[in-house]
């Protein structure tokens, strides 16, 4: 008898130990598990005080103007010519947009106008002719398209500043070279008054372009597209008008940069 009371008292104290040990597991468990939570919430907590600084930092860098929205785009409108020009790396820290196309007639500017008002640009560069001009291998008829681009742009667009550049000088015909650049001086004429009309700034580019001398330095072997050094001179030309309004006021302090 002695023996079996012995023995159950022994086992009694080895299932309590047991149930000790489990309960201590489930107390630990339950503890490590509050305190993961803890250490979540807390790692929240800190999470959403650091947004909500930086929230606050941006609130009122907005309100005091340190943060400022991005400046309104620089547009280049033509066709190839345009397109070529790597405008963003002559003028570093303007917001330039290139909507130069291939092959762009000025038929096909008045169809895609829309993309330009779009942009909603501050100044628009406008260089259209020379495709006219290759297509049609006389003087174009796109004064009147040339005034009906304007005249859109003005009403979409009436605190941008608008500059039409004059058509390039071209070799294409080899036989018939001063003939066409005679034309498209003519036309350049065209050009000038009609900026005169509407109160926009007229960029003359043909002069500094217009010397069979320097073609091979300033043109590819086509007679058409630009060189390095053709594109560079161009973008000097730009500087003055990138820099500053039509009024001649200094805007940045940056300046042109050599490709």
């Amino acid at each position: 008898m002695r023996v079996l009371k012995k023995s159950s008292i022994t086992k009694r104290i080895a299932l309590n130990k047991i149930v000790f040990i489990t309960v201590a597991l489930l107390l630990l468990f339950d503890f490590r598990l509050r305190a993961d939570e803890m250490k979540i919430s807390l790692q929240d907590k800190v999470a959403q005080s650091a947004s909500d600084k930086k929230t606050n930092v941006t609130m009122q860098n907005s309100i005091s103007g340190e943060e400022k929205p991005r400046e309104r785009p620089i547009i280049f409108l033509g066709a190839s010519l345009t397109r070529g020009g790597k405008w963003s790396i002559f003028f570093p820290g303007e917001h330039i947009l290139n909507y130069g196309v291939n092959g762009r007639t000025m038929r096909g500017a008045l169809r895609n106008v829309k993309r330009a008002v779009k942009a909603n640009p501050r100044k628009i560069f406008i260089m259209f002719g020379a495709a006219d001009f290759i297509e049609y291998r006389r003087k174009p008829r796109t004064l009147s398209n040339y005034e009906k681009l304007i005249s859109i742009l003005r009403a979409e667009l009436p605190d941008a500043e608008i500059y039409v550049q004059s058509v390039l000088p071209i070799y294409v015909f080899s036989s018939k070279t001063s003939e066409v650049n005679n034309k498209i001086a003519l036309f350049n004429l065209g050009l000038k008054r009609l900026a005169a009309e509407q109160g926009i700034v007229y960029i003359d580019l043909f002069p500094i372009f217009n010397d069979p001398k320097k073609q091979a330095l300033l043109y590819v072997s086509d007679g058409i597209h630009l060189t390095k050094e053709g594109y560079s001179l161009w973008a000097e030309k730009l500087e003055p008008y990138i820099y500053t309004d039509s009024k001649g006021k200094s805007q940045h302090n940056a300046r042109l940069i050599s490709v």
